[in-house]
């Protein structure tokens, strides 16, 4: 089981047969919260949110009220978050490479 910690949030993957199929999310220790999401790999961009998803759809969550800020349809092998820029970098089944840059409006 993978366990991500950011901050005060512990972030879990959920396991069902072969495949992740939620998240939970626990906050300073007084409430829990789970998301029904493919998940299968996450990466923290701060505190307040974070990136995840499978091999079919990448999620963007505002982790302080659990808002999703974004759920992409898109078919890839990986993705990773660009450290210390708003980018993400999504690599495809055809190993090509694309670079989004992360613009949140508040």
């Amino acid at each position: 089981m993978l366990i991500v910690h950011a901050n005060l949030f512990r972030l879990i993957p959920l396991i069902t047969r072969e495949s992740f199929q939620g998240l939970i999310i626990s906050g300073n220790g007084t409430s829990v919260s789970v998301l029904d999401i493919p998940v299968h790999s996450v990466s923290i961009k701060n505190a307040n949110l974070i990136i995840c998803g499978n091999t079919e759809h990448l999620c963007a969550i505002q982790l302080d009220n659990l808002k999703m800020l974004m759920r992409q349809s898109t078919t890839h092998q990986a993705f990773a978050l660009v450290p210390d820029d708003d980018a993400l970098i999504v690599v495809d089944r055809q190993l090509l490479v694309t670079l989004y840059r992360i613009n949140i409006n508040q």
